[in-house]
């Protein structure tokens, strides 16, 4: 059930996939949360839709994997509260020329977070995938099953839904706009997209007390800083 009041704990600018799921956990820890959007919800302007995007522990970067193991527990929990599945769990193939040290760096960093791994040369990708992936003969593969497929529009949905049923306020087709500086007060953005309007919200990250008028709801929307 929306909440009634127009002060909120925290504004999240931007419906997207970030937005959208922010907007979800910030619910859940009980913030009294706006999420604005200003297109429709669901439209097909950002990267936020589709048929398919996919999640993998497969980075050169080590800080990615524990952020990966943890992010698929999360979407595991919000399938779970949701009643059905955006996230399919699939292998996870990479391919490169033999001297590419960003898939080298893969391999590292699997080892390091104990991630199973398999390297696979010309000849095994081939029998492993019947025929249908040749590589050239001086490239490698490195193939996983830590990885999957999300779908991200009915993942945006799903999420929308979810921050919904905590008690968000959703708004689509919202302007915001800085309206000034207010005593005692202070905001807390999470940016989840981007479009010129947002120039004016970043900048209001920099200021300690500021109020936010958004075109659509009849008075000022006022924000006080809470942890994200």
């Amino acid at each position: 059930m929306e909440c009634s009041s127009h002060h909120f704990d925290a504004i999240v600018v931007g419906a997207g996939i970030m937005g959208s799921s922010t907007a979800y956990q910030l619910a859940k820890r009980g913030q009294k949360t706006l999420l604005l959007e200003q297109f429709d919800f669901l439209h097909h302007r950002g990267s936020s839709h589709g048929e398919s995007r996919t999640i993998r522990a497969t980075y050169p970067e080590d800080y990615y994997c524990d952020m990966v193991m943890e992010s698929l527990q999360m979407w595991e929990q919000a399938q779970s509260e949701a009643g059905y599945k955006v996230y399919f769990k699939a292998q996870q193939f990479d391919m490169s020329p033999s001297d590419n040290k960003s898939l080298r760096s893969v391999i590292s960093s699997c080892e390091k977070n104990s991630i199973p791994y398999r390297v696979l040369d010309r000849q095994q990708v081939s029998d492993r995938f019947s025929g249908m992936i040749n590589i050239p003969e001086d490239w490698f593969a490195v193939l996983t099953d830590v990885g999957g497929v999300i779908k991200p529009t009915k993942a945006v949905s799903m999420f929308q839904a979810l921050a919904f049923q905590r008690g968000a306020v959703l708004r689509d087709n919202m302007e915001c706009v800085i309206g000034g500086i207010k005593e005692g007060k202070e905001a807390k953005f999470a940016i989840g997209s981007d479009f010129p309007t947002f120039r004016k919200l970043r900048g209001a990250l920099r200021l300690r007390h500021t109020v936010v008028g958004v075109s659509g709801i009849d008075q000022d929307c006022r924000a006080r800083r809470v942890p994200l």
